[in-house]
């Protein structure tokens, strides 16, 4: 029966071995993980409380991306960060000598109250890969971005605020108000809509109660679309009224501040 024997020396080698195989693998991994976060704020003028505002982040790859990236967003009290809801644009760019293919996304923030408003710092989570390589995994993190937001003038005092150019508002009822019996039931259809605004942050319908009619409201439907680069939201409330015994009855009016 043979026997193995390890000398001093031999032990030395294989170590020395396994420290430079070591640092060349740190080295290949160091290489490959050059992937980059850059942030940025698109501001045309004054920012105004209810308006939307987009948040530029671009992902930077020294070779192909894989897969799509997750964006895991703050929660900010008095603002909406809402995640991008169409493909980023792609394009390529040269960095410090290093060629990059980047991915360019548009994130909306809504900002809900005045002063000085503040996105922290966000982490960003994305897949590349050269060649036939297997994915590289990348976690980064966005800069803090900050922006001042004004109060229109005479908007003091409002709980909610929208800022838009062309805010559209219809409402339907089916069948039409008129006679009825006890029993009837009414369908009444408000749908609110406006360019840069996400459907999230429209205001709740308020529904009243009313003597003698039931008033059932059913969840929201918000919608968000976007057509060449522009976004609009839409937000719908359903609500049903039944008339419970005879009468005559007023559904009051609703005030829209925008």
């Amino acid at each position: 029966m043979k026997s193995s024997r390890i000398t001093r020396g031999s032990v030395r080698r294989s170590g020395v071995f396994f420290c430079v195989f070591f640092w060349i693998f740190a080295g290949v991994l160091l290489a490959q993980d050059t992937a980059k976060v850059r942030t940025q704020l698109e501001v045309k003028g004054d920012v105004w409380v209810g308006q939307g505002t987009t948040l530029v982040v671009e992902l930077l790859s020294p070779g192909f991306f894989a897969g799509t990236p997750t964006f895991y967003l703050p929660r900010v009290p008095g603002i909406l960060i809402l995640q991008p809801n169409q493909r980023p644009v792609l394009s390529s760019q040269t960095v410090d000598g290093a060629s990059y293919a980047i991915q360019r996304y548009g994130l909306t923030i809504f900002a809900q109250r005045s002063g000085i408003v503040t996105v922290p710092s966000f982490e960003v989570r994305f897949s590349t890969r050269e060649g036939a390589a297997a994915p590289l995994e990348h976690r980064r993190r966005t800069d803090p971005i900050s922006l001042e937001v004004k109060l229109p003038p005479g908007a003091e005092g409002l709980a909610t605020l929208i800022s838009a150019r062309d805010l559209k508002a219809s409402e339907i009822w089916q069948p039409e108000a008129g006679l009825a019996k006890a029993g009837d039931a009414f369908t009444r259809t408000i749908t609110f809509s406006a360019s840069d605004i996400p459907a999230m942050a429209f205001p709740p319908f308020t529904t009243p109660e009313v003597a003698g009619l039931g008033v059932y409201p059913k969840a929201p439907k918000v919608l968000d679309q976007s057509e060449r680069g522009v976004m609009r939201g839409e937000r719908q409330d359903i609500i049903t009224y039944v008339c419970q015994r005879p009468g005559r009855f007023v559904v009051p009016a609703a005030r829209f501040t925008w």
